[in-house]
């Protein structure tokens, strides 16, 4: 087994206490391996004109507490801070977390109103034997905030919204706006497969935040990549992405985490509040639950408190599975840049950019039409 270099070895242990629910299967994953050939880098730039951002969701309880936190940040949380209230003018749904994305985007346009919100691709629907357990609680949890703002369940066709992000991308100026992937891959890689769509998808993005995926040497494929490991594939498989890809994983989710105490006392005050997010806290307030898709906003809107490696990744097609790769760069997968560590507890860290965005969710007016 390799040895892990020193900036990745807190990220596993053996018989580690998490059984994670963002891993498919819910195994415990154990010690890993990663090459000597990573390498390790500081994000510690700054972002002096925040783009415009759209975000692709597959709209679970932490794609909630994601989305509302970016929206909600007014100014900056201290003098020195670069976070300000992100401008999303536009939102597709992509199944994954909700197996329905026609309904998440109705729900979605009624919670976040000031953005354009379309429907987009679903994976083959699992039946209830091969869906997790775990999946099947998110998704009854979802049910009841949904059917808090009427949102029904139809029968609705299969949706793609490759002509509703061409109509979006093309007035904006080149590497004018980024991208947010909270769920499977499924959408952004039918419009890598589009060729109407494509060049402007390369040409208009500027960076693609991936919440998803592992630390090479992991055994278990996380969530979201195993959902649509193909699509996985093409997207990190194609050149003109791959620079513009930063993934936050599954690993170092679990790694950088507060005290218990601490986020209790967070998620308290966020249940008394009257906004969605205070909605999504009675439902669940759980660490475990909440952690992956708020973590990954918080890398976008606040670069300068994340690390990441760069690694020579290839995936498994079948599995979702990153592996380091030993092909040379011209005849496999380029170097893509890998979260490895986010701060948590300092001023510009993550639970007090979160905290902000709870201080600011709007309440909610009115809950069926």
């Amino acid at each position: 087994m390799m040895i892990l270099p020193s900036f990745l070895s807190c990220c596993f242990t053996s018989g580690s206490a998490f059984v994670t629910k963002r891993f498919f299967h819910g195994r415990r994953h154990g010690a890993a391996a990663a090459s000597s050939s990573s390498s390790s880098s500081t994000g510690s730039y700054q972002l002096k004109n925040k783009r415009p951002l759209f975000v692709d969701s597959d709209v679970g309880f932490d794609d909630i507490l994601a989305i509302s936190p970016l929206l909600n940040t007014k100014s900056n949380i201290n003098a020195n801070s670069t976070a300000y209230a992100t401008s999303i003018p536009f939102i597709s749904t992509v199944g994954g977390i909700q197996s329905c994305p026609d309904r998440s985007a109705r729900f979605l346009q009624k919670i976040f109103p000031a953005a354009k919100v379309f429907p987009g691709r679903a994976q083959k629907p699992l039946d209830d034997k091969e869906t997790p357990t775990w999946l099947l609680t998110f998704r009854n949890g979802l049910n009841g905030i949904m059917d808090s703002f009427d949102i029904g369940v139809v029968n609705s066709p299969r949706k793609d919204s490759s002509a509703e992000i061409a109509e979006f991308l093309k007035d904006y100026e080149d590497l004018g706006v980024d991208l947010m992937c909270l769920g499977p891959l499924t959408n952004i890689a039918s419009w890598i497969n589009d060729e109407h769509v494509f060049p402007l998808v390369q040409s208009k993005i500027n960076h693609v935040w991936i919440m998803g995926g592992n630390i090479p040497g992991a055994d278990d494929a996380e969530f979201n990549f195993a959902q649509d490991p193909r699509a996985v594939a093409t997207v990190l498989g194609n050149e003109a992405m791959r620079e513009k890809i930063r993934i936050l994983p599954a690993q170092t989710c679990q790694k950088c985490a507060p005290s218990s105490t601490e986020w209790k006392e967070l998620m308290e005050k966020g249940k008394n509040g009257t906004g969605i997010i205070s909605k999504v806290l009675c439902a669940t307030a759980s660490w475990d639950d909440l952690k992956y898709d708020p973590m990954c906003a918080f890398s976008y809107a606040m670069p300068q408190s994340i690390s990441y490696s760069k690694m020579h990744i290839e995936v498994n097609e079948e599995t979702g599975l990153l592996s380091l790769s030993t092909a040379v760069e011209e005849d496999g997968y380029s170097t893509v840049k890998i979260i490895v560590d986010v701060t948590i507890d300092t001023e510009e860290g993550f639970l007090n950019w979160l905290s902000v965005g709870i201080d600011h969710d709007k309440p909610i007016i009115k809950l069926t039409s």
